[in-house]
């Protein structure tokens, strides 16, 4: 084997090595930290309906405000007399 030739392939294992330890080798994108905010009434933060979303990155954002939590809360303003029944994900009980 050439010296050129011993050299790439010290290379491509070098670099086969640190993608396995760097686990950088899997092509799937890492979830977003995206925090989608639908409404915002002030004491209650309307995230989305959507489930594909990061979770954790909605319940840290509610969490740094506050507030409470709610993986199936209404989509309506708190005041609100009448709401569609559909799931969204929430942040409840925001202090003023």
């Amino acid at each position: 084997m050439h010296e050129s030739s011993t050299r790439a392939v010290r290379l491509a294992m070098s670099l086969a090595a640190a993608c396995l330890i760097a686990s950088t080798c899997d092509d799937t994108p890492a979830p977003s930290r995206h925090v989608p905010i639908m409404h915002d009434f002030g004491e209650k933060i309307v995230y989305t309906t959507s489930r594909r979303v990061d979770v954790s990155a909605l319940r840290e954002h509610c969490g740094s405000l506050d507030g409470s939590f709610n993986d199936c809360g209404t989509v309506c303003a708190p005041d609100a007399t009448g709401c569609v029944t559909v799931c969204a994900y929430t942040c409840e009980g925001i202090p003023q």
